[in-house]
Parts: structure tokens; C-alpha cells; sequence
């Protein structure tokens, strides 16, 4: 339009002589010749070339432009299809399994794959993508990884060194009798199976078939030697390794030294001090107005010992040494406030200054077996460092009132093998 009308400027002003009639049809012929040179025209009409009617070229023109949107659509279609990442049935195979591992390995309740939040996560990571269901993941998605980790195991045994394999039991948060086994070859370790017996009487008979069991396995299977076999010093586990020995008298089979390590500090720990301190702490966490104050005073939350948590003994000195002051403290404040809520045993327990000091001197004492326990349970560990930590044990001057305890927890343990690997190690030079 801008240069039609520069044209109309410019041409009014030189053809000043020229009538407006003839103006208009000289423009007239003017935009029609632009029109036919830049502008798309329809496609002629069929009967053009039919006798008798009227060429296209005598047709007024039809300008046909895209639409705005038709434009938008297609522009944004070009610029977007770069950025579009597209899920198809293999990948959302992958997917799904890579997902399923994910709650195994981190022992995620299948509930929260129903969650909106994860599956807007999911959304969010790959739009498009589906996550499989709590259904899928329980059912057809665990048989699948789990034929992937069995022959993943298989194939890190191939070329592995000897295998040896450890028995453990426990009970489960609903009171299940579990049995576990382990496999350990060059210095890794891999778990091979988790057993509920049920009913079963857990006897030494009963552990000797599961764990024969698993060496049939491991010696047809993967097609590996069995060198050892290690438990712990329960007394059937005991009676279970000498099954072992008789069946298999070219296997090692001994006891774990961490198992018995936590033992003997159980031992020495188990003294009336203790008694007192367990007491003290357990008043402070589980009476809600004591532990309230003890909260707004800024004081730590009082462990306990507990029989599955190695270490945890000292974990309870050290919260009732760090907290003895605030105890102290709300004790006083308390009686400033009338307030007599407080038992009469726990008060004296809190300004006995001579339990304080005892409880300060077996921390000091229990933190020598916890260190000891710290390396044996290491995964570096090897037999003779097993060896060489109970020696120190045994040497220790600030243990002499326990060296009788400790020589028979590790004459319970040791095995004249183990003494062999100790006085050939080059770390230990002892020969």
C-alpha cells in the first residue's frame, strides 16, 4: 500500500496533464500486473481451455495468503520438533525397569509409585512417560530384575577368585524368622538369597541343609569352588560348622571376630553404672515433659542400648555424659518451679557426682572395643588384622581387669589358620 501511494505521488505530479480517468485505468493496470508478478494467483479454471470460455487471464485474481494461525502452528511445529524427545515402547521397557531398581535398592515402599508428587516428578523429567504401577513393580517388573541379578552374579563369579559363604538370621519388623546368605569373593560381596522359615525350628540341623543347599548351587551353578564358610558364634551356629567340617573337610569354616567382639563389650559394659545411666536416659526421652525440658534447654537425644545396633552402648554414655549438665539444670529448675513431677530415683541419680565419674571411665574403656569392632567389621579387614586387633586387646594395661574375658572370647574365635595368616603378613612382620 506504501508504494502504490508513492507511485500516486510521483505520478500525479508528472503526468499533471493527464485526465483523472486515465489515471485510474493506468493504476488499475498497474497493481493487476503486481499482482500477477508477486502475488500467488488461483490455478486457472478447467473450462478456460474449452471453446467459448473465457481465459484464466481474464479472471480477476484471488489472493489466497496463509492464515496467522496456519503460520503459528507450522512455525512452532519446525522450532519445536528439535526439543521433543519421544518415548517408545523399548524405552519405556528401560525406563520402567531403571525405576523398579530403584525402589528395590532403596527399599521404597511399591505404594509411592502411586504418589501424584512422583509421578509429576516423572512427568516433570520426561514428559510423555508413564511410570509403571505399584502392581507392576511387585509382580512382573521384581521377576525381571531379579533373573537380571541372578545372572549378573553369575557372571562376576566366572573369573572370580574362590567363594566363601556366610549364614545370618534374624527377625524381620513383623517378627519374621529370616535366613540370609552372602556370597564374598575378591573382596566383594553379593547377596544370594533371603529365606523365611516359618515355622521351622531353627536348629543346627535345619541351617546345615540350607547353607548345603547353597554350596550345591554355588559349585553346579556358577560353577565356583566354595573355600569357606563363616557364621555367627550362636551356640547351634557353632554345631552347624562342625556339620559343615564333617561333610566338607577340605572347607574352612570359622566364627565372625566383629559378632564376638560386640559380645565381650556387652560383657564389659553390663555393669550397675550402666543400669543407672540407662535408666536416667530413658526417663529424659520418653516422658514428655522431661523431654521437653530437655529440648528447650539444648540437649541432646538420649540413646539406649540396643542388642541389633553394635556400639550402641557407647552411643548411650556419650548422650548421658553430654546431657548431665542439663539434667542437672532442669532438675533444679523443676524444684525452683514447685514442681515435683520428677521422681525421687531419678533425682538421686542425677546428683550422684560418683556415677557421673564411673560412667565417665567405662566410656572411656567401651570406646577401646568400639574402635576394635570398628576395624573388624571394616571391609578391608583380613584375618590378620582380625588377629592383630585382639593382641592389642590383650596387651592393653587399662585392661587388665578384663584380660580373663577377652582371652576367652578370642580363643573362641581364633583358629590355628588365622594364627598362620597373622605371623606370615608382611604388614605385621612378625617373623
Amino acid at each position: 500500500m506504501v508504494v502504490i501511494m508513492s507511485f500516486l505521488i510521483v505520478e500525479t505530479r508528472t503526468t499533471t496533464k493527464i485526465n483523472h480517468i486515465s489515471l485510474i485505468i493506468y493504476m488499475s493496470n498497474y497493481i493487476y500486473s503486481l499482482n500477477k508478478t508477486f502475488i500467488q494467483i488461483d490455478d486457472p479454471d478447467p473450462r478456460a481451455s474449452t471453446p467459448g470460455t473465457r481465459k484464466s487471464e481474464d479472471r480477476p485474481s484471488t489472493f489466497r495468503a496463509p492464515t496467522p494461525a496456519k503460520l503459528k502452528r507450522s512455525r512452532s511445529a519446525s522450532n519445536n520438533s528439535k526439543y521433543i524427545i519421544k518415548t517408545t515402547p523399548e524405552d519405556k521397557k528401560q525406563l520402567d525397569l531403571k525405576v523398579a531398581r530403584f525402589f528395590y535398592g532403596h527399599n521404597i515402599s511399591f505404594r509411592a509409585a502411586q504418589g501424584k508428587h512422583f509421578k509429576n516428578l516423572c512427568c516433570e523429567l520426561r514428559p510423555g512417560y508413564s511410570p509403571p504401577s505399584r502392581e507392576a513393580i511387585g509382580g512382573v517388573l521384581l521377576d525381571q530384575v531379579y533373573n537380571e541379578v541372578r545372572e549378573e552374579l553369575k557372571n562376576n563369579l566366572i573369573n572370580e577368585e574362590p567363594v566363601i559363604i556366610t549364614q545370618d538370621g534374624w527377625s524381620s519388623v513383623h517378627n519374621d524368622p529370616i535366613i540370609a546368605h552372602c556370597l564374598f569373593s575378591a573382596n566383594r560381596s553379593y547377596l544370594h538369597s533371603l529365606q523365611n522359615t516359618g515355622k521351622a525350628k531353627k536348629t543346627a540341623e535345619f541351617c546345615f541343609d540350607l547353607i548345603q543347599d547353597v554350596i550345591e548351587e554355588v559349585t553346579n551353578q556358577y560353577e565356583r569352588k566354595v573355600f569357606a564358610v563363616c557364621t555367627d558364634n550362636e551356640n547351634k551356629m557353632c554345631k552347624m560348622r562342625d556339620l559343615v567340617r564333617r561333610q566338607y573337610p577340605e572347607m574352612v569354616t570359622y566364627g565372625c571376630a566383629a559378632h564376638i567382639m560386640n559380645l565381650l563389650e556387652k560383657d564389659v559394659g553390663d555393669s550397675q553404672i550402666m543400669k543407672h545411666v540407662v535408666e536416667l536416659n530413658k526417663y529424659f526421652r520418653n516422658v514428655h515433659k522431661a523431654h521437653g525440658y530437655l529440648r528447650d534447654h539444648g540437649g541432646v537425644l538420649p540413646q539406649l542400648p540396643n542388642d541389633t545396633r553394635w556400639t550402641s552402648q557407647v552411643k548411650c554414655l556419650e548422650s548421658y555424659t553430654s546431657n548431665c549438665h542439663h539434667y542437672l539444670a532442669i532438675r533444679n529448675e523443676m524444684i525452683a518451679n514447685n514442681d515435683d513431677d520428677m521422681p525421687i530415683t531419678i533425682s538421686r541419680i542425677i546428683d550422684n557426682i560418683a556415677i557421673q565419674r564411673e560412667a565417665s571411665r567405662l566410656l572411656d574403656l567401651l570406646r577401646k572395643f568400639a574402635n576394635a569392632l570398628d576395624v573388624l567389621q571394616s571391609d578391608s579387614c583380613t584375618l590378620a588384622d582380625g588377629v592383630h586387633v585382639w593382641l592389642q586387646l590383650l596387651h592393653d594395661p587399662e585392661l587388665d581387669n578384663h584380660h580373663a574375658s577377652i582371652k576367652r572370647k578370642f580363643l573362641q574365635w581364633v583358629e590355628p589358620f588365622m594364627v598362620v595368616s597373622y605371623i606370615s603378613s608382611p604388614k605385621y612382620k612378625v617373623l
